[in-house]
C-alpha cells in the first residue's frame, strides 16, 4: 500500500510559502471561519453552510405555515435539479421565482410580495449569523496569525486572498495587524467597487498590499442607487445583506459587476506561471470556481493547487479521484491524501526530531501506540485542513520574537 511522508509534505509547503518570488494565492472557505469558537462555548462563531441553511429554514418556518411549505418545495426543486438544498441554492430559487411570478399569481404557494418577504428574512438571517458583534469575538483568532504572517513575509509579488465567506474576520485581522489591503473598492466617503482597478495591473497596489477578493459578496456591501449609475458600496457593518451573492444573482444586473471582475481575477491569478493556490476550509461546492481551478491545472502545467481538507477523505471521493488524474493537484486529508496523482495514507519515514517537531507538532498527530507497544507509531493524522493548525504552522515561519497575535 502506498504511503506519503507527512514531513516531506509539510517541508515542501513551507518552502513554497517562503519563496518570495512565487505567485501565491489562497482560497478560504467556510471552514476557515468555523475554526473560530464562540467566547462562551466551543461552538463555531460563524456557522458552516449546513448550519446556516438550518438557521435560515428555522427563521422562515417560524414566520408562518406558507413559508414552511414553500421552503420544503424549494428544497425538493433543488434535489430534482441535483443541486444541494443549501442556502445559496434556496436563495437563488426564491429570487428567480420572485422575478417570474405575475401579479395575482403564486409560485410555491407564495405571491410576489410574500417571496420578497421570504428573501428578506433569509438575507437578514445570513447577516445575523455571519456578522457577530465585536464583544462576542475571542481575543485571539487564527486569522490574526494569518495576518501577522502576511505582514512579515517579504514578497515580491502581492498575495491574492480569495474567500467565499460573507463575514469580515479576515479584514478585521488584517486591520488589527496594520496590513494594507485592497479589494476593489475606492473612495473615502462611501467606497465604491471600481472594476477598472482590478483589470488594470498599473492601478493595483504594490506587493506590500494584500489583495482580498470576496467572491460571494460581504455582509457590509450595499447597493447604492442614489447616483446616475447603480453601484456596490461598502456600507455600515453589518448591513442588510443586499449583496449576499447566490449563484443566480452573480450573473444579474448590478451584482454581476463585482462577481465577474473578481472571478476574472481568480482565473488570471491561477494561470500565472508557477502559481500556487492553497485552499483551506473550501469544500469545492462552487462548480464555477472548480471549473476555473481544473482548467488552469490542465492548461498551465506549472500551476499547482494544494487543497487542505478538514477531516478524513478516501481515494473514492470525487476530489481525490480528480487529483489522481491531475498531478499538479494535491489533496491533503486528515488520514491520507493524493500527491503527484497517487493516493496514500500518512506515515513518517523516521520519528520526529527535536528540530522537525518544532513545526510538525502543529500539523501532525501520531496514532496512539497499540497495547504493549513502546515506540510511538510512525503513522498518524495530518491536521493542515484545520485553519487553526495551518495558522500554527505559519507562526513557526516567523522570525524569532515576531510570532504574536493581535
Amino acid at each position: 500500500m502506498t504511503t506519503h511522508n507527512p514531513q516531506d509534505l509539510v517541508e515542501s509547503l513551507r518552502n513554497h510559502l517562503a519563496d518570495p518570488n512565487a505567485p501565491l494565492s489562497f482560497l478560504l472557505g467556510a471552514g476557515a471561519s468555523c475554526a473560530v469558537p464562540q467566547k462562551a462555548s466551543s461552538a463555531p462563531l460563524i456557522p458552516n453552510i449546513q448550519q446556516l441553511t438550518t438557521k435560515c429554514q428555522d427563521s422562515a418556518c417560524a414566520e408562518n405555515e406558507e413559508f414552511s411549505n414553500a421552503w420544503e418545495a424549494l428544497s425538493a426543486e433543488c434535489e430534482l435539479r441535483e443541486e444541494s438544498p443549501n442556502i445559496e441554492n434556496i436563495l437563488s430559487r426564491i429570487i428567480m421565482k420572485k422575478e417570474a411570478v405575475g401579479e395575482g399569481e403564486t409560485l410555491c404557494g407564495l405571491t410576489r410580495s410574500q417571496l420578497t418577504s421570504l428573501e428578506n428574512i433569509v438575507r437578514q438571517t445570513i447577516v445575523s449569523a455571519t456578522a457577530p458583534p465585536e464583544n462576542s469575538i475571542p481575543t485571539s483568532v487564527p486569522h490574526d496569525s494569518f495576518a501577522n504572517w502576511l505582514k512579515l513575509s517579504a514578497r515580491r509579488k502581492a498575495v491574492e486572498l480569495f474567500t467565499t465567506n460573507y463575514d469580515v474576520l479576515i479584514e478585521r485581522s488584517l486591520e488589527r495587524q496594520r496590513v494594507p489591503m485592497f479589494g476593489g473598492f475606492v473612495g473615502g466617503y462611501q467606497p465604491f467597487f471600481h472594476s477598472e482597478s482590478i483589470d488594470d495591473s498599473q492601478l493595483l497596489p504594490p506587493a506590500e498590499w494584500v489583495r482580498v477578493w470576496k467572491l460571494h459578496g460581504s455582509v457590509n456591501w450595499e447597493i447604492c442607487d442614489r447616483y446616475a449609475d447603480v453601484r456596490i458600496i461598502k456600507g455600515d457593518y453589518p448591513g442588510s445583506g443586499q449583496t449576499i451573492l447566490p449563484s443566480y444573482l452573480k450573473y444579474h444586473e448590478s451584482r454581476k459587476m463585482p462577481y465577474a471582475a473578481i472571478i476574472d481575477r481568480f482565473s488570471k491569478t491561477l494561470n500565472q506561471d508557477n502559481s500556487l493556490l492553497i485552499t483551506c476550509g473550501y469544500s469545492f461546492g462552487d462548480q464555477h470556481l472548480n471549473s476555473i481551478i481544473y482548467t488552469a491545472l490542465d492548461t498551465k502545467q506549472t500551476s499547482n493547487v494544494v487543497c487542505l481538507r478538514f477531516g478524513n477523505i478516501s481515494p473514492g471521493d470525487e476530489l481525490a479521484k480528480i487529483a489522481q488524474e491531475k498531478p499538479n493537484l494535491t489533496v491533503v486529508g486528515q488520514n491520507g491524501g493524493v500527491i503527484s496523482g497517487k493516493w496514500g495514507n500518512w506515515k513518517l519515514l523516521q520519528p520526529l526530531s527535536q528540530k522537525t517537531d518544532s513545526f510538525m507538532r502543529f500539523v501532525f498527530k501520531n496514532d496512539p501506540p497499540e497495547k504493549g507497544q513502546e515506540a510511538t507509531p510512525l503513522t498518524g493524522q495530518v491536521l493542515l485542513g484545520d485553519f487553526n493548525s495551518f495558522c500554527g504552522l505559519l507562526k513557526t515561519m516567523l522570525p524569532t520574537g515576531e510570532a504574536k497575535d493581535g
